[in-house]
Order: structure tokens, then C-alpha cells, then sequence
């Protein structure tokens, strides 16, 4: 039989919906960032929030609840990561684009050109942190994306903050390079 509910019952139920519901939405587009597949997210914040609930027992009352659900879904995340390295990427439509960086979607209304040159960039952005390995794709997900500090980060992934920083750093050089095509032209000085 399994035991859904644990020994605190009811109460217990109660507090674990109060803890999880602030995070479902970063839990779902971290999810989201790390599969490129929003069924897949969804079916990896669903396991997140059953595998915590069921092991709901095992939580410090006090403790940062939100590394701990965090620490769950990451390695979710990485398992499905390296189960799945050879998925291919599918283009994002404006929705899509919006789930995963909802600070896009600001109040100013934008010509058509920068609409296509912004979703070109969220595109070639995505495929980019999908190329990373997903020990570093979670690690600039949460810092980046979702501005987790350092600590948090290092209690969601479980290793050392310089690990984290490393990870960090080893993302964003990457990135940079992939996408420097939308990077402003550094003037040169040309004498001629």
C-alpha cells in the first residue's frame, strides 16, 4: 500500500499545499527551460510535487522548503536531461516563448521588425541553453532566469557554492559565444 498522505495526515496535507503552491510556477518554467517541451515540464513538476509530497515526512519544518522542492525537481530534471540528449529542438511560438520568459511580455507595443528579431532570440537563446549540459543548464536556469542566489542554487542542485559559481561561469562563456551575433558591435579603432 502506498502511503500518500504519511503521519501527519491531514495537517500535513494542508501545510504542504501552503509551501509548494509559491513555487509551482518557477518549478514549471525551470521544468520547462531544462526539457524544451511543455508536456514533459509539466510531467516533471507533477512527479516534483508527488515525490516531495510522499517524502513530505523526511522535511525539516523551518529548513528552506524551497531548495528542498528545488533539490527534487533538479535531479528530475538531469535524469530526464540525459535520458532524453538526442531530443530535438522544436521552435517556440509567441505563448511558448512567453511561459518560459514571462519578462518579455512587457506593455510597450513593438514593430513588427523587433518581434521577429526578438522571437528569433528567444529561439536561438533556448537552443542555446539546451546545448548545455544540464548539470550547467539548471545551474544558469535558477541564477540567470530565475535569480536564485548562489546558497540557493547550492542547495537545490546539492553541491558546493564555488561549484556553483564555476557551473555559472562555464554557462554564461558558452552562451555568450553561441549567441554573439546579438551581441552590440564592439567599436574597433582602424587607422587607416
Amino acid at each position: 500500500m502506498v502511503r500518500l498522505w504519511g503521519r501527519r495526515g491531514v495537517a500535513s496535507r494542508d501545510e504542504f499545499d501552503r509551501l509548494v503552491r509559491p513555487h509551482v510556477e518557477v518549478l514549471y518554467r525551470t521544468a520547462l527551460r531544462m526539457t524544451a517541451d511543455t508536456h514533459t515540464a509539466e510531467d516533471l513538476v507533477q512527479e516534483t510535487c508527488l515525490r516531495a509530497f510522499r517524502s513530505f515526512d523526511s522535511f525539516t519544518s523551518g529548513t528552506n522548503f524551497k531548495a528542498w522542492i528545488f533539490r527534487i525537481l533538479s535531479n528530475l530534471a538531469i535524469d530526464n536531461a540525459r535520458r532524453n540528449a538526442k531530443a530535438t529542438f522544436v521552435e517556440w511560438d509567441d505563448q511558448e516563448a512567453s511561459d518560459i520568459w514571462p519578462q518579455t511580455q512587457s506593455g510597450f507595443s513593438r514593430s513588427p521588425e523587433v518581434h521577429v528579431l526578438h522571437r528569433s532570440f528567444m529561439n536561438d537563446a533556448f537552443k542555446a541553453m539546451t546545448r548545455l549540459s544540464p548539470e550547467i543548464r539548471i545551474v544558469v536556469a535558477l541564477a540567470i532566469l530565475e535569480e536564485f542566489s548562489y546558497q540557493e542554487i547550492a542547495e537545490s542542485v546539492g553541491c558546493p557554492v564555488g561549484t556553483v559559481r564555476s557551473r555559472l561561469s562555464r554557462g554564461r562563456k558558452q552562451l555568450q559565444r553561441e549567441l554573439d551575433e546579438y551581441l552590440p558591435v564592439k567599436k574597433t579603432n582602424i587607422k587607416g
